[in-house]
């Protein structure tokens, strides 16, 4: 995994204009009425660079779906195919909703990627008669929506309760056909019952966007308990609220 990892990460692909990612940055921000902050405008850029690895890492709460969607968006406008994947369905549909991109979770990638190489090699086949033939093609040319080329960026959510069992397919498909991909965490998060924690090894090895400013609440008391809890701090996350009188104790 590892060794693929830094295959990625030491491969060079060419960057986007800084001018173009703005740009996207810039019409986002409009459509959504929001503001990305400094640290967010960074992580973006930097998560467009010149390398096959992009690493992002953020509690909740810290916009890593807003970057995720200029991440698209910024890729998309340039001619890439953008997709999303992870361990979890409703993660992936969440970000699909959300970020406006296609996507499946890894299981589904890996069964889709397994069933195109099947397909591919009876296609093979000369003796095949042209209604069976026409329908062949037409599956084939379904599955290629999720296959990797040089040209594919993925953006791979929730990459904490990713076990080594998934990566390592992943991370050999997208080195193997010149592929993307934008790791994106929370260093909090319930982590994967197999053994895995590859973003917070890729982390140490490789440099990362972290993100630390809260921004889905904004009041502060809201932003100060949210990190708290987020960083099982209990006490003082709950007793943000219990100063404020939005929250109350009762006996059972």
């Amino acid at each position: 995994i590892l060794k693929n990892a830094k295959v990625l990460h030491d491969s060079k692909a060419i960057g986007l204009d800084a001018t173009h990612i703005e740009s996207q940055i810039r019409t986002i921000a409009t459509a959504k009425n929001i503001t990305f902050s400094p640290e967010q405008k960074q992580a973006v850029i930097s998560s467009c660079s010149n390398t096959h690895l992009s690493l992002i890492q953020g509690r909740a709460g810290t916009g890593k779906t807003t970057l995720a969607t200029a991440i698209a968006r910024s890729y998309e406008t340039a001619g890439y195919k953008v997709m999303v994947t992870s361990f979890q369905g409703k993660a992936v549909e969440i970000a699909k909703h959300e970020v406006g991109i296609q996507g499946d979770t890894l299981h589904g990638l890996f069964q889709s990627w397994n069933r195109l190489e099947a397909l591919t090699h009876l296609a093979k086949n000369e003796e095949m008669i042209t209604p069976a033939r026409d329908l062949l093609e037409q599956k084939i040319a379904a599955l290629k929506a999720h296959e990797l080329d040089d040209k594919t960026v993925v953006l791979v959510d929730e990459a904490n309760m990713v076990g080594n069992a998934l990566w390592a397919p992943l991370m050999e498909r997208a080195s193997s056909k010149g592929a993307k991909l934008v790791i994106m965490g929370d260093p909090s998060q319930i982590l994967s019952l197999e053994g895995g924690d590859i973003l917070r090894a890729l982390h140490q090895q490789y440099e990362a966007s972290d993100l630390t400013q809260i921004i889905r609440q904004r009041d502060p008391v809201q932003r100060q308990a949210t990190l708290a809890l987020s960083q099982h701090h209990m006490r003082q996350g709950l007793g943000s609220y219990e100063a404020t009188g939005h929250l109350k104790w009762t006996p059972t």
